[in-house]
């Protein structure tokens, strides 16, 4: 599978990831990634994504220690469902820097 990832602290703003991953998708890219953080927004990027361009999505780390597991689940089983299973959440076990 033919990949790629934005890191949100590139700076692209919202309009220019989607048009990213558009034509990424338009390219023959099969899926998009991203990183995350103690929070929600990973989860956003990739509903949006996986709307804007039907691409697979994931979230390349998450840090477990950040949130309850339960958050977590709850986040991905939506995805899932949304996506129809075109979402990986891959979880690390380290914590966030300062």
């Amino acid at each position: 599978m033919t990949g790629f990832g934005i890191d949100p602290d590139q700076g692209l703003s919202q309009a220019d990831e989607l048009r990213v991953v558009r034509l990424a998708a338009e390219l023959g890219y099969e899926s998009a990634w991203t990183n995350a953080g103690p929070d929600a927004a990973a989860f956003e990027r990739c509903r949006g994504w996986h709307l804007a361009s039907g691409l697979t999505v994931g979230i390349s780390a998450v840090p477990a220690p950040g949130q309850p597991p339960a958050f977590y689940a709850d986040h991905a089983r939506q995805l899932w469902e949304l996506t129809g299973g075109h979402f990986t959440l891959v979880v690390g076990s380290g914590l966030l820097s300062q």
